[in-house]
């Protein structure tokens, strides 16, 4: 599967949501955590931004918008949060490794910061999967009564020396009853 298709395939699911009322019995026909219509949903988009993912990051912009209000409409106390980030790069500097917007009362905060962000850089062949990983379980502020949601989205794999970091890293968010989805 195509990662842009993989992508227009859930944005479809959560766009098309908009058009239904969704109840508890089938919230989860449109991708709705268990939960989520009663204690919230915390949602955490952790995304490449290197200079491969222009185009991905171009889509997401453009969709962002009626995505999140489908998603306030279908959840009232849904937040969004926001973390991107690149690589080193051994042909010059590199602006930021890791940048992110924490949850706020206005899942729409994390939106005016999304159009900030552009890709650039990287090497093509890893990322900082690790330390984007590592900001959206640790360092933002996860409602205890919510449904925890992280989406990572990225074209490049991890740097093989900080697998098992990661494997920790998912493992510890599991057990805080959060899930992590990969595009």
């Amino acid at each position: 599967l195509h990662l842009a298709d993989a992508g227009d395939d859930l944005f479809g699911r959560l766009v098309g949501a908009q058009d239904r009322l969704v109840t508890h019995q089938h919230a989860g026909d449109v991708g709705v955590p268990a939960g989520a219509l009663d204690q919230g949903l915390d949602l955490a988009i952790v995304f490449d931004s290197t200079g491969s993912m222009q185009g991905l990051l171009d889509h997401v912009k453009a969709n962002m918008t009626e995505i999140t209000r489908s998603m306030t409409r279908l959840i009232p106390s849904f937040r969004l949060a926001m973390i991107t980030y690149r690589d080193t790069n051994p042909f010059g500097p590199v602006t930021y490794l890791v940048r992110k917007v924490d949850f706020s009362p206005s899942p729409f905060r994390s939106l005016i910061w999304l159009d900030s962000v552009g890709a650039s850089g990287g090497s093509g062949e890893h990322a900082a999967v690790c330390l984007g990983l590592d900001a959206a379980v640790d360092e933002i502020a996860w409602r205890p009564e919510a449904a925890r949601v992280v989406l990572l989205i990225g074209d490049a794999p991890p740097h093989s020396h900080r697998l098992r970091h990661i494997q920790k890293a998912v493992e510890r968010f599991a057990a805080q009853g959060g899930t992590i989805h990969c595009l």
